[in-house]
């Protein structure tokens, strides 16, 4: 297990923490150390998402790579749920940097 940090442009602090197994957790924190956004990181399985984080607060989410989709902490259901959607896009930049769209993929 480690951590990386990166700092940008001097204000935020983007830290990459791996938390073992395959599973990663991100955090972007202000210059006075409160934490940006509810993303929680990336763990391999459910099982790794639910240990990580028995419980969550509304609007946290993290991926889990065995699903390749975005789970959501559910407040009614006090439980993770998988929302069903993955990040799949199919257009890319070329070795020239320019945009290449696939058609129905915007």
């Amino acid at each position: 297990m480690g951590k990386t940090s990166l700092t940008t442009q001097g204000a935020l602090n983007l830290s990459v923490i791996d938390t073992g197994s395959g599973n990663y957790a991100l955090k972007i924190v202000n210059p006075d150390g409160t934490t940006i956004g509810n993303f929680l990181g990336f763990y391999a399985t459910e099982n790794a998402l639910t240990t990580a984080h028995p419980t969550a607060s509304a609007g946290n989410y993290a991926i889990v790579g065995a699903t390749d989709t975005v789970w959501i902490w559910d407040t009614d259901t006090v439980a993770w749920v998988d929302s069903g959607v993955n990040g799949a896009v199919t257009s890319v930049f070329s070795r020239t940097g320019i945009v290449t769209a696939q058609s129905n993929d915007y």
